[in-house]
C-alpha cells in the first residue's frame, strides 16, 4: 500500500521482493505474490501493477524444485519467468542486508522484503535435550522413531531425522509427517498391548506444487519404477484433493466436509486479498 501510494503521487518505485528457496514453498510463494497484485485493483489500488512488482527466487542447487523430476522443474522455471519473476539458480545467498542480498558471485539483488523459504529447522529447544541431533535440531531417530540415545522418546515430522540410507534422510513433507504419524500411533498401540514394533518404511507419493491460479505441475508415484507426471488442471485438482486428503485424515471425513462448506462460503462473502 506505502508502494501504492507512493506511486500515485508521483514517486517512481517499485516493490522489490526477494525469495531464497527454489522448492516448493519458494515457488509457490513467487506465484502467489504475483496472482496477489493483479487483485489490488479491486480495492482501487491501481499503480502498483505486475510491471512495478519486482520477485526474485534465489536457489543456491542447479535447479528449481529438485524433488520433481528435470522437464518439469524447467517448465516451472518458464511459467514463473513469464510472469515476471526472475530466477537465479546455482548462484547461492550469502549475505542479507538492509538494501537486499548479495549472492555468491558478488552480485546484488535489490530487495525491500527478503523472505527465507530454504530448507527446514526444528525448534531450537531440541538442541538442549542432550540427545543426539543434526545441526538443523533434528533428532535423530531409528527405524522405530525412537531418539538414538533414548528409546522412550520418540520424534516425527520435522522434528525427526530418520535415515533412508547411508546418505538420506526422510524429506521433511507433509506425506513424510503423514507417515510417521500413522507408523508411531500403531506402534505405540502394539506396545501397549506387549507385542513387537513396526519400522517405518518411507513411501514417496510424489509431489505436487502449485502455481497460484496459473497452474501447476506434480508427479504422482506408486513405485520407483511406476510414475506419471501431471501439470495444467489435472495437477491443480490434484492438489486440491491432496490437500483435502490431509484435512480427512487430521479431523475426519464429517468435519472435513464441513470445513469445504465453510471454504466455500468464505469464498464468496470474504475479501479476495487481505490487506492487513
Amino acid at each position: 500500500m506505502r508502494v501504492n501510494q507512493a506511486l500515485e503521487d508521483g514517486d517512481e518505485q517499485t516493490l522489490d521482493i526477494a525469495i531464497v528457496g527454489g522448492g516448493a514453498t519458494g515457488v509457490e510463494l513467487a506465484a502467489e505474490l504475483v496472482h496477489s497484485v493483479s487483485l489490488l485493483n479491486i480495492y482501487g489500488l491501481t499503480h502498483l501493477t505486475r510491471e512495478r512488482l519486482k520477485v526474485s527466487l534465489v536457489e543456491a542447487g542447479p535447479r528449481l524444485l529438485p524433488a520433481l523430476p528435470e522437464g518439469l522443474a524447467h517448465r516451472v522455471k518458464q511459467k514463473l519467468e513469464s510472469l515476471g519473476v526472475n530466477v537465479i539458480t546455482g548462484n547461492p545467498a550469502v549475505k542479507a542486508g538492509s538494501d537486499g542480498l548479495t549472492l555468491k558471485n558478488d552480485a546484488h539483488i535489490d530487495a525491500n522484503l527478503m523472505v527465507w523459504a530454504a530448507g527446514i529447522r526444528a525448534p531450537d529447544f531440541l538442541a538442549s535435550l542432550g540427545l543426539a541431533h543434526r545441526k538443523n535440531n533434528q533428532l535423530l531417530v531409528n527405524e522405530y522413531l525412537q531418539s538414538t540415545d533414548d528409546p522412550s522418546v520418540y520424534a516425527l515430522g520435522d522434528c525427526a531425522a530418520c535415515a533412508i540410507d547411508d546418505d538420506r534422510f526422510v524429506p521433511p513433507r507433509a506425506q513424510s509427517a503423514h507417515q510417521m504419524a500413522a507408523c508411531l500411533a500403531t506402534n505405540i498401540q502394539r506396545e501397549l498391548k506387549g507385542r513387537a514394533a513396526k519400522p517405518f518404511k518411507y513411501k514417496d507419493r510424489g509431489s505436487l506444487v502449485s502455481l497460484s491460479r496459473f497452474s501447476a505441475v506434480g508427479n504422482l508415484m506408486q513405485s520407483k519404477s511406476l510414475s506419471m507426471s501431471i501439470e495444467g488442471t489435472l495437477a491443480r485438482y490434484a492438489y486440491a484433493s491432496l490437500y483435502r486428503m490431509h484435512q480427512r485424515a487430521l479431523h475426519g471425513w464429517w468435519k472435513m466436509l464441513l470445513i469445504i462448506t465453510v471454504d466455500k462460503l468464505n469464498h464468496a462473502v470474504k475479501p479476495r486479498l487481505k490487506l492487513h
